[in-house]
């Protein structure tokens, strides 16, 4: 059979619906208000080769219609969301001449190029959004932050009727102390156990509630609201009293650790070290005594009464009190009438040197450097405190008396040297201790557990560049915040490394296991 000849290609057609003016009259008004609702389903429709141009089309239109070609304009329709069409464009002279495919390009390039420049616009106005939800969060933090820190300061006002139904009405049976500071007593307010101190003097209630505003650390008590109305203060309650009710064993309270003293000693430095390097200008204490440190629950020490002893110092006027506290006295004060840092180093000697021997202070320096000097230092130490170390003891004793020397100028700086020796002992673990299981009491938990800003057995303890170790979220928060010092000392922080202390988590987690074996932890 002879070869058939192949069909020709059937040319692709494309729709072309035209509306004309009596379209737009018949089915929306003459007034033509509404001339982009017109129903496309009802107007004529042109199937046209998609090759053809609209020039050509025009002509067809011309034959069709009348209009002559030049008398014709031709719009491009877009459809809208509801189905219906209005017109988008005239098209140009250009688009007439060019084939229907060409146009449809060149249309999609177009609306490729407008989609363009609204995803830029889109993507800016995001970029935008972003920025500003950015900025929100960082206000919101910074918000949060500064009210974490209200709170933390936050001292709440007490009327006289709050303190009197804590106190039965200030009886005798809650009064605890009475100083020329003025007298302590125990009570309870919204089911809390706290210390309520009625201030001898409305001057001197002011002073401490303006210090105690601008003061804060671990180591000092926590004042938690004021009476305005009494001249009162609201103290967190310290259940093992002061320390000189400690040091003599007063109600057979059980003698301090050697381990607990050093750690108090520890504690009452690093106080004075942040009350000292307090701006623009230090804040000395005055009055450095066993009886103004007062001992919490885990034998850690917090100063009270301080930096409101020049209240006292009125020119030609004699201290209160002055018996107890001349041993603690700076001598230089004394004939000067000076308060400065260097004073409360004096005193610190003294308190070292009690807590190294259990003597009462008067001469205590004499002493102690005649048992040095005779090697007999052995002799001294108290024997309640335990098997202290002699290596140790004998530092301390060295330490104490260099503070207490009469001339200030002759006395060791409180950070280069006083807690340069101190520090060994305090922040160094330790192995931990416990008490016999048959005695039927629970092991103590050791100081040096818990984290100085949480107040909580450390899980992660991580060491700063001040030599404290910090539970690693307490320290990684402090210094997120943009704190960059110590906040156990008050000093610039070389750094904000954090090191592992891995030989103190491994110690607190025998200690947690061996608690738990014994039953006074559930199991987790």
């Amino acid at each position: 059979m002879p070869p058939q000849p192949e069909p020709e290609p059937v040319p692709r057609l494309q729709i072309i619906k035209v509306v004309r003016e009596d379209d737009l009259h018949s089915q929306i008004g003459k007034d033509g208000h509404y001339f982009d609702l017109v129903d496309f389903s009802r107007i004529r429709a042109f199937h046209v080769p998609v090759t053809e141009t609209l020039l050509s089309f025009k002509k067809q239109l011309a034959e069709e219609f009348g209009p002559q070609v030049q008398c014709q304009c031709l719009w491009s329709w877009a459809r809208r969301q509801n189905g219906t069409y209005r017109p988008h464009k005239p098209l140009s002279p250009h688009e007439d001449k060019l084939p229907e495919v060409q146009r449809k390009v060149q249309i999609l390039e177009e609306e490729v190029v407008v989609l363009k420049r609204q995803a830029c616009l889109e993507k800016e106005k995001a970029n935008m959004e972003c920025d500003e939800l950015k900025l929100e969060r960082d206000n919101a933090v910074r918000q949060v932050d500064e009210l974490r820190d209200q709170n933390m300061h936050l001292i709440l006002e007490f009327s006289l009727e709050d303190l009197e139904q804590a106190t039965e009405h200030l009886s005798d049976v809650c009064k605890v102390g009475d100083t020329e500071y003025g007298r302590v007593y125990k009570g309870i307010i919204h089911k809390t156990t706290v210390a309520i101190k009625l201030s001898c003097s409305q001057s001197l209630f002011q002073q401490e509630v303006s210090i105690l505003r601008k003061c804060r650390h671990p180591n000092i008590v926590s004042v938690v609201g004021v009476c305005s109305e009494a001249s009162a203060l609201v103290y967190e309650w310290l259940p093992n009293g002061n320390l000189e009710d400690c040091i003599v064993s007063t109600n057979n309270s059980p003698p301090l650790s050697w381990r607990n003293r050093a750690q108090i000693i520890g504690d009452v430095c690093c106080t004075l070290l942040f009350l000292h390097s307090n701006k623009p200008s230090a804040v000395v204490h005055g009055d450095l005594r066993p009886c103004n440190i007062l001992i919490d629950a885990n034998y850690r020490s917090k100063l009270f009464n301080f930096g409101m002893s020049n209240l006292f110092l009125a020119p030609g006027t004699c201290p209160p009190n002055l018996t107890a506290r001349l041993p603690y006295m700076d001598p230089e004060f004394l004939t000067t009438g000076e308060l400065t840092p260097l004073s409360d180093i004096y005193s610190l000697g003294v308190i070292i040197l009690r807590l190294l021997t259990g003597m009462p202070p008067l001469s205590i320096a004499k002493k102690v450097a005649a048992a040095l000097e005779s090697d007999d230092l052995h002799l001294m130490i108290d024997k309640s405190a335990g098997e202290w170390p002699y290596t140790q003891a004998k530092q301390l004793a060295i330490l104490g008396l260099s503070c207490m020397e009469m001339t200030r100028e002759k006395r060791p700086d409180l950070l280069s040297k006083v807690w340069k020796g101190i520090e060994p002992m305090v922040t160094r673990p330790l192995v931990p201790y416990f008490h016999s299981a048959s005695e039927g009491s629970c092991a103590p938990v050791p100081a040096h557990f818990f984290c100085p800003i949480f107040k909580e057995i450390m899980k992660d303890p991580q060491v700063a560049s001040d030599g404290f170790t910090y539970e690693a979220e307490a320290i990684k928060h402090w210094l997120d915040r943009g704190n960059n010092r110590s906040p156990m000392t008050n000093v610039t922080l070389p750094n904000g490394d954090l090191v592992p202390n891995h030989a103190l988590r491994s110690c607190i987690q025998d200690f947690l296991e061996l608690q738990r074996q014994q039953g006074q932890i559930p199991d987790r």
